[in-house]
């Protein structure tokens, strides 16, 4: 069917900036992108369309429009380009190829005169979210400043400001407080004996930290011991992003241990795995054979519910997780 919605090619060229330009980090203006691009432009801000960075921090910034829209689509596709010539190092436009084929020769024509001369670059999608380029960008005098403020907003550099967030209201931020101290106070309380029990006269050290993962969550890390299992509290549901309070019972795994286990039809241990390579948690039922392939630093997870149940069920459902997870080979 040909395509109805701007928003429809996205993720096509977010696909063609990764395999054709080389982009190391991708995102686009879709209602399940867990991080937003927000940029500063005169008295308001900018989401762009799809924007990403390569391994040589060079920025690529696309903007799309239906032409067969009212108004003037075209014109209004290239002025939002440059309105982002300072962030950008290259500039592309991207509309179906349905409505460009249907151009008079003259309009075409005309199309491709003014984004040459701009130094745009012109993209073509298809009803199958196949990708045509037709006029590749020229090189933009981006702004060092503005540059490395999308750098950072794309995780590709570090942040030397300590970084701005929205508030919680009063009755949020006392929960969140109620959590962290129920984490902190008897989720220790509890993984301590569950730990000393399945790991009796064994060396193991039960810490209680707090590190980031790129999708900007953070999770209580409990403990590690010889052999790689782990165990995690997650408060705030930062692995998945729904937001839902667990434990994460892991054992790093090779490659060949997961292809197994993926035949499996009722695995005893593991309900997730964790890819290291792009740091994504996905439900074992999610996991391919080739996603396996691609990475070399995979944990099993299991995920259990922490809070609205007995002290004892949740003591011994860790303890069941972690003799599983400890006796894996």
């Amino acid at each position: 069917m040909p395509l109805k919605r701007e928003v429809e090619m996205y993720r096509a060229i977010k696909r063609y900036f990764v395999k054709h330009i080389g982009c190391k980090a991708v995102f686009a203006d879709l209602p399940d992108e867990k991080k937003k691009i927000h940029l500063p432009r005169n008295l308001s801000k900018r989401d762009p369309d799809v924007i990403g960075a390569g391994d040589d921090k060079e920025i690529f910034v696309a903007e799309g429009k239906m032409l067969s829209q009212s108004g003037q689509p075209f014109e209004q596709c290239v002025e939002q380009l440059l309105s982002l010539k300072a962030f950008a190092d290259h500039l592309y436009a991207f509309f179906p190829n349905d409505d460009w084929e249907r151009l008079t020769k003259d309009d075409a024509d005309r199309n491709r005169k003014i984004l040459k001369a701009k130094g745009i670059g012109l993209i073509l999608v298809d009803e199958r979210g196949h990708t045509r380029a037709v006029l590749p960008a020229t090189s933009n005098d981006a702004e060092e400043s503005k540059k490395n403020e999308v750098l950072r907003i794309l995780g590709l550099v570090k942040d030397t400001h300590v970084p701005s967030v929205d508030y919680l209201s009063s009755s949020d931020a006392a929960l969140a407080t109620k959590m962290i101290c129920l984490v902190d106070d008897l989720g220790r309380e509890i993984g301590q004996e569950a730990v000393a029990k399945v790991f009796s006269g064994k060396k193991h050290r039960f810490v209680f930290d707090t590190f980031s993962h790129e999708n900007g969550g953070n999770v209580f890390r409990c403990a590690a011991w010889p052999g790689h299992v782990g165990f995690e509290f997650d408060p705030f549901g930062a692995y998945l992003g729904d937001g839902r309070p667990c434990i994460w019972i892991g054992r790093n795994m090779s490659d060949g241990f997961l292809l197994n286990l993926l035949e499996a039809e009722s695995p005893a241990f593991g309900t997730h795995v964790w890819f290291g390579d792009k740091d994504e948690t996905l439900p074992l039922q999610d996991v391919t054979p080739e996603r396996v392939k691609q990475c070399d630093n995979m944990w099993l997870e299991h995920r259990i519910e922490f809070f609205g149940r007995s002290r004892d069920g949740l003591k011994r459902e860790l303890e069941t997780c972690l003799l599983a997870a400890k006796r894996l080979k």
